[in-house]
């Protein structure tokens, strides 16, 4: 791990690349949970008294992790206005989610959220809580709010968990009395999920062309679209 020094003091070379290599690790350490990753833990657990260098060190860690891990790392708002961090892997998930080569109980969830991402596009980007749990509950993924044998703690896993992974946004329609929910796509889903791929899937279930779907393919051909001007402008 990189070495003490004093908080005013000047990084050498090696101690930069240090805290470099220190925090890409502790990043990629933490990825795993898919929770944001927290400014003050970066802090805490690797810069310690180096905490002056934060932005020109975490700028250098997040070159390493784009070029040779091929991940992002992404700086999302919170509304306490402290800093946290996701890693996205850019369009993974899709490919991810057709090798299924995860542990079982990591695999149903994967299977679950992408269900659940599919409707929430397939239904103009917000899905009220009540159409969600109809969804689950025709597909026979839920019975009520009792644990499914395969997928667990359904109602939890929409709720909480992928929220918490940002995969989803779980938020209160206004002035609804009493209180309403309704879900819509996250940071991580934003950043990893490929649209045409998540079509190609729907329309595969359908047996129907994606052209077929008018309003989510042209959102398709806008997505790439904006996604490769930004590619230009980085690339610039």
């Amino acid at each position: 791990m990189a070495s003490q020094s004093s908080q005013g003091s000047k990084l050498s070379s090696q101690e930069q690349s240090a805290l470099i290599s220190d925090i890409v690790l502790y990043i990629l350490s933490q990825d795993h949970t898919k929770y944001p990753i927290k400014r003050q833990d970066i802090v805490k657990n690797v810069l310690k008294t180096h905490g002056r260098h934060y932005k020109h060190i975490m700028n250098e860690a997040a070159h390493v992790l784009t070029e040779i891990f091929g991940m992002k790392l992404v700086e999302i708002e919170h509304s306490s206005n402290m800093k946290q961090y996701i890693l996205v892997n850019n369009e993974q998930f899709l490919r991810d989610v057709s090798d299924l080569k995860w542990p079982e109980e990591v695999e149903a969830q994967q299977v679950l959220l992408m269900l659940l991402l599919s409707l929430i596009f397939m239904s103009g980007g917000v899905v009220k809580e009540e159409v969600m749990s109809s969804f689950l509950t025709r597909l026979g993924i839920m019975n009520g709010r009792k644990s499914h044998e395969y997928f667990g703690d359904v109602w939890k896993l929409l709720t909480v968990e992928f929220v918490r992974q940002m995969y989803v946004e779980y938020v209160r329609i206004p002035e609804s009395n009493p209180p309403k929910y309704e879900f819509r796509w996250g940071h991580r889903a934003k950043g990893e999920v490929s649209r045409r791929e998540l079509l190609n899937f729907v329309s595969l279930v359908y047996g129907c062309d994606p052209k077929n779907w008018v309003t989510q393919y042209q959102e398709v051909l806008q997505a790439e679209s904006e996604k490769e001007k930004k590619r230009e402008e980085d690339g610039k």
